[in-house]
């Protein structure tokens, strides 16, 4: 008995299976900012915000080869400033850059708030030429944190600091601002969460009914009036969580917290509901036996946030709960749904003790980049620090190759160091790490035959790629998780799109057998969010 307890207590640990394929770092003067990573034919785009040593910030678009090679590089806006967010894929193959501009100059056509950041949209094709852009807000600062692309929409979410322009309803202070417009950037409808003090919005995930939740962060009990009336923990910001139907119409909210500060940084929708990926410096009200690491830094100041997970169901009301880190911070970026049902997890840490081992950080104000899996009901199977001792972490964008390969982008500031192997040595300037991570132990002796095929976006939800490494002739089956037959089809390229919109949300089982007879089976995820 003794033997197990002790391999449970060490499972975090155990040295992990991710290694760094390549890596490269990008070194502009001056600053430069991490929006977003999106695969394209032939590589990637980076999305970067860059500010100069003597002017305001433009948008700086990355080509990337698939082995990290710079293609070309484009920057975007006018003189008065512009920021960055997401990068997203359009069903006519071409690109939308969601971001921010100040500008009515430059590659800015028509801004009728100049002078303050409104929300702005560009839509690109695949050698970045621009074949229009809108701009949308007003006056006051608009600040988007979140967007996605719909087959009827682009959606952006943030927050805003007054009202006019395109802001219907205005509730005081800051308030959480979501935005509709068409696949041309024009205005269908917005929605204003907030009260009259502090209302953030920071995240978005379209639902299976063709809705959207909301998640932020709101000062509930200290503003008056609005629309937030879910019950809140203290005096300071709750974690929110709004959900809309497909026309922008309320139909329920829930607040998660205590007595100190919590926010919604990410949401992923489930089969059975969501998993909701927050920061939190509470120990009591929801997350009374989460196991949050207290901490204060500077010391005697306010307490240092952990990672908080919480799955909820359809309606919101948690199934479970936990807190990840240590006792210097954590923050979430990204989480992934693996084929065996477990998570994993994607952030930053500048901890040295709780659940963080091995972090390269020269002190407790620097971050690493910390991964961590867990499984479907939130224990902890194993965590890994990657970085060098200087910040990493802080601003990152990942991007899922295949169920075990990774590409981030990350802030770097700091000497080559730890597992920095790329030529990078300025601890006052901001440039870009760009890495590919790979997990070596998934599949090891399948990669060796001619038959091996990886999957993605897995879990998938309207197309599945099945990517051979090289042309050849097999066939393809698809089962379900009670073994019954759902799909055969002979191939003969190294790529095939299956559409999975006739399969319903679950786990199946995919095997490809090639000309000699080898089979190789995998599993993958279907999950509709439209």
């Amino acid at each position: 008995m003794l033997p197990l307890l002790l391999l449970l207590l060490n499972n975090k640990n155990q040295a992990q299976p991710f290694k760094i394929n390549w890596q490269t770092c990008f070194d502009l003067p001056g600053r430069e900012i991490i929006g977003d990573i999106e695969p394209i034919s032939d590589g990637y785009f980076v999305l970067q915000g860059y500010v100069g040593d003597y002017e305001d910030g433009q948008i700086l678009l990355r080509k990337i080869s698939e082995n990290g090679n710079l293609i070309w590089e484009k920057q975007y806006g006018g003189s008065l400033g512009e920021g960055v967010v997401k990068i997203s894929k359009t069903d006519d193959n071409n690109f939308i850059i969601m971001g921010a501009t100040a500008s009515l100059d430059g590659d800015v056509t028509f801004n009728p708030y100049p002078g303050s950041y409104s929300h702005w949209l560009i839509k690109i094709d695949s050698s970045g030429n621009i074949f229009w852009d809108k701009v949308i807000g007003n006056s006051s600062r608009n600040t988007m944190e979140d967007g996605i692309i719909t087959d009827n929409g682009i959606f952006l979410f943030g927050w805003i600091a007054g009202g006019g322009g395109d802001v219907t309803n205005y509730y005081g202070g800051y308030d959480a601002w979501l935005i509709k417009t068409d696949l041309e950037g024009n205005k269908l409808w917005d929605y204003t969460i907030g009260k009259s003090s502090i209302d953030f919005g920071f995240c978005i995930s379209e639902t299976s009914d063709n809705g959207v939740l909301l998640g932020g962060s709101s000062l509930v009990d200290e503003g008056t009036g609005g629309n937030i009336d879910c019950q809140s923990f203290g005096y300071k910001p709750d974690a929110v969580l709004f959900k809309l139907d497909s026309l922008g119409n309320y139909q329920w909210q829930r607040c998660y917290g205590g007595s100190e500060i919590d926010n919604i940084d990410k949401i992923i929708n489930l089969p059975d509901g969501y998993l909701l990926g927050c920061s939190t410096s509470s120990s009591d009200g929801d997350l009374i036996g989460s196991g949050y690491h207290e901490g204060y830094l500077p010391p005697g100041y306010d307490r240092t946030r952990d990672i908080w997970l919480i799955k909820i169901d359809t309606i919101g009301n948690i199934v479970w709960q936990k807190c990840y880190g240590g006792t210097q911070g954590e923050s979430i970026h990204e989480i992934y749904i693996k084929e065996n049902g477990n998570y994993l997890i994607i952030g930053s840490t500048s901890s040295f003790d709780g659940d963080v081992i091995g972090n390269h950080s020269i002190d407790i104000y620097s971050d690493d980049i910390w991964i961590f899996e867990i499984d479907s009901v939130g224990n902890l199977l194993w965590q890994k620090c990657l970085g060098g001792l200087g910040m990493e972490g802080r601003e990152m964008a990942v991007y899922q190759k295949n169920e075990y390969s990774y590409h981030i982008a990350s802030n770097i500031s700091g000497l080559n160091s730890g597992n920095i192997d790329c030529e990078y040595n300025h601890f006052y300037v901001q440039g870009i790490w760009l890495f590919e991570l790979a997990d070596s132990t998934l599949s090891v002796q399948e990669r060796n035959f001619k038959s091996d095929f990886q999957l993605y976006p897995n879990p998938a939800d309207d197309v599945l790629v099945i990517e051979l490494p090289l042309s050849a002739t097999g066939v393809l089956h698809i089962f379900d998780v009670q073994g019954n037959l759902r799909f055969s089809q002979t191939i003969t390229e190294n790529k095939t799109y299956l559409q999975t919109n006739y399969f319903q949300n679950g786990i199946y089982l995919i095997r490809y057998t090639d000309e000699s007879g080898k089979s190789v089976s995998k599993k993958f995820i279907v999950n509709h969010i439209k």
